[in-house]
């Protein structure tokens, strides 16, 4: 609807979007009961509104071959390609050691007491209301039912736990046919 709906000044035409990748996410978050639940009463991009919309669903708006579609953060098994210092160059790799709070203050609205500001603090493991001290803000716009604050507070703490790298490389753009979101192999010394 955001994307072809009367409120986009120039909506899109099913030529435009990639009907099959959204349908897929669609029946992911329909599996999950997952919802996005926002009135959108102020002036916003339609990019910035899809990746909120995203956001809620594990996902982030993309482009590919002029198609809209999501990239979706969820595991995949056959890597697209392989890179290897044959086909790339200028490999970095980066750890990042931060200091984890102890849990999530999320900011919401909640749709169980009326539809009014609410906050659900996510403890993580190890950690409980007499044992934690370290507290950041998370505000998940969109989402309104607790259950599911609750699983992405979860999934923010350990994605924060569970990828603390970041690795990247330079390769020219005739070695490429994967695209963002695909499952890569990569063999360096």
């Amino acid at each position: 609807d955001v994307l072809q709906g009367s409120a986009n000044a120039r909506p899109l035409t099913d030529n435009r979007i990639d009907l099959v990748k959204l349908q897929s996410w669609h029946d992911d978050n329909e599996t999950d009961s997952r919802q996005f639940n926002q009135v959108i009463d102020f002036d916003a991009s339609v990019r910035e509104i899809l990746a909120s919309i995203a956001a809620a669903g594990r996902a982030s708006p993309s482009i590919i071959d002029g198609k809209w579609g999501v990239v979706q953060d969820k595991t995949q098994n056959v890597p697209v390609q392989h890179f290897t210092p044959r086909n790339s160059f200028d490999f970095k790799g980066e750890k990042i050691f931060s200091d984890l709070p102890h849990g999530f203050r999320v900011r919401f609205i909640n749709e169980q007491q009326g539809w009014q500001q609410d906050e659900r603090i996510v403890y993580d493991d190890g950690y409980d209301s007499t044992t934690a001290t370290k507290f950041e803000t998370l505000e998940l716009a969109g989402l309104t039912n607790p259950d599911q604050v609750w699983k992405d507070g979860r999934y923010h703490i350990a994605t924060a736990r569970l990828r603390p790298e970041i690795y990247s490389f330079n390769t020219d753009v005739e070695h490429i046919v994967c695209t963002r979101g695909d499952l890569i192999r990569f063999t360096h010394d």
